[in-house]
Order: structure tokens, then sequence, then C-alpha cells
């Protein structure tokens, strides 16, 4: 019973005129076999439309920060869509190779007019031993390096995994905090990249902005200090103070904080260097300054 109403909680997420299962469907879904499942999500998951997309321009643009000239004349390959909690094509997943070789991958507007996220590290992929179980569609991108997809386990049951982490989350409202697709992209500009500073203690820093957060949620007119907008921090000049940005993914279950090493302007558009502030080691990423989310400067004895 238990392992019934957490699939129904689950798939009340994903319900879509699309090859997404409808409750009726979803024992059927769980029975085909691993590989009748991956090609499948190969034949599906990518529509003719995407296919079409042209994105030079914005790697071209990508290419003019210091650490990204290799992408300058690379080649970007579509991976798969990805879908909002409801089930809707958002984004997509590129793959880019500098010189033959992988060079990173890009997140981008259906459209390809707007990257959401970009990094140097390898393409957001299950791990081996769950290749083959994931759901049809069940790609989700869902915020600021929040890759996750849904995988079947045992039976009927589904659980929603954290690419970038390898973790599974808790079931729950899965909060969308991706921008709307704005203008076309503009011709490339100058650039101008400006360093954050760092933490001494980006871990212990990140769970005190993480408490900040919290703390706003629940007295929202007296704990304002040192909270900003996304867009608004991206483009002032408030970069001497270690910073965080901190959103919820399952309300009161989930909380993402990434910490902020560098913003980078283009004209009108920005977009920060982040990193998991608890796994220093993995590559950074950089997002769009337009993701709905909050920062908190960082005012704690560890800095």
């Amino acid at each position: 019973m238990g392992q019934k109403f957490r699939t129904l909680t689950m798939l009340t997420l994903l319900l879509t005129a699309t090859s997404i299962p409808t409750l009726a469907e979803a024992p059927l879904a769980a029975q085909q076999q691993p590989e009748e499942r991956k090609q499948q999500q190969a034949d599906t998951s990518i529509s003719t439309s995407s296919q079409a997309v042209d994105i030079t321009a914005l790697l071209h643009r990508i290419s003019a920060i210091s650490t990204y000239t290799e992408w300058q004349g690379a080649a970007a390959q579509l991976v798969r869509s990805l879908h909002n909690p409801e089930g809707r094509q958002q984004a997509l997943l590129w793959s880019v190779q500098a010189n033959g070789q992988p060079a990173g991958y890009l997140v981008t507007s259906p459209d390809g007019q707007h990257v959401y996220e970009f990094s140097r590290g390898a393409v957001p992929t299950l791990p081996e031993h769950l290749q083959g179980k994931e759901l049809t569609e069940g790609y989700i991108y869902a915020g600021p390096m929040l890759h996750l997809v849904y995988y079947h386990t045992d039976g009927d049951t589904l659980d929603l995994y954290n690419l970038q982490t390898g973790e599974t989350l808790p079931w729950g409202e899965l909060k969308n905090k991706v921008p709307a697709s704005g203008a076309t992209v503009a011709a490339r500009q100058s650039t101008v990249e400006h360093e954050v500073e760092v933490s001494n203690s980006p871990d212990s820093d990140a769970l005190y902005a993480t408490g900040r957060f919290g703390q706003l949620k629940l007295e929202p007119d007296d704990n304002e200090k040192g909270v900003r907008q996304l867009r608004s921090y991206a483009a002032g000049d408030t970069f001497t103070e270690p910073s965080y940005i901190v959103y919820d993914a399952v309300p009161d279950k989930l909380t993402i904080a990434l910490q902020v090493t560098k913003v980078v302007s283009q004209g009108e558009a920005a977009y920060l260097q982040v990193r998991n502030p608890f796994t220093p080691e993995t590559e950074s990423v950089y997002i769009d300054s337009r993701f709905p989310v909050s920062v908190f400067l960082s005012a704690s004895s560890a800095t």
C-alpha cells in the first residue's frame, strides 16, 4: 500500500498528453524491459523541432569568458529535452565538444535563444547501474544545478534522482525555479568579469546562509539585510563579501545552497559562477542571473 501511494504521488507531477504514462498505464511502463525503455526514450525525448535549434551564437558568447576560450568554434550536440515538474518541455541539454574532445555541457531554453546553465564538467548522466530504469521523458530541470530524473526502483515504484549529487530526493512538491524565455540573443558584447570574495569555510557559511533563508521565510519584514534577488545582485557591485544562492527545491524537505565565486556581465546578460560548497572539488557551473532565487551575503565568523 505504501509503495502504491508513493507512486501515485510521484506520477501526479508527470502527467501529460505525451509519452509520460497515466496512472492506469504506470504498471505497464514499469514492466517494460530496460532495453525497451531505453530505446523508447532515445526515440521520443528529442523532437524534430529541437534538433533544428542552432546555438552557435550562445557558444560564441560563452567563449569570451576567460576560462572558456576553447569553446570558440566548438560543436554542440543535443543530448535530450528537459521538462518542468509538470512534465512540459522547458529546456534542452547539450554536450559540447572542442577539438574532438568533451568540453562540457550547457542547458538552453527550448528555442536555443537563452542559456540557463553551462559548465566544463561532464554531462549530467545516470550512473551505469541505473541506466535503462529511467522514466520516458522523466528528465527534469528545476533550477540552478538541479538536474533530476524519475527512475523505476521495484515494481511500479518511482524515485527522483539528483544527477548532480547522486542522491535520491525526498518526495514532495518539487518547485520550478527556471526563468521564462525572454528576448532573442543579442550579438556578442564586451565581457566583464568580477571575482567574488570566497569564504574561508564555504560549507559552514553555506549552512549559515541556509539558516538565514529559513529565517527570512518566517520573518520576512525583519530579516532583509544582506539578501538580494539574484538579478539585482548580479547587476550591482557587492562582490566583496562571500555570497550564497539558496532556494527551495522541495519545501521544508530539500534546500539547495550554492557558493557564488564570479559574476560575468555581457551587456544586459549576466551569469554567475557557482559551485556546490560541500563538494568544492567538482567543476564549477555558470547560471543565468534571471533565475528567481535569492542571494545571501555571508556575515558569519567563518569569513
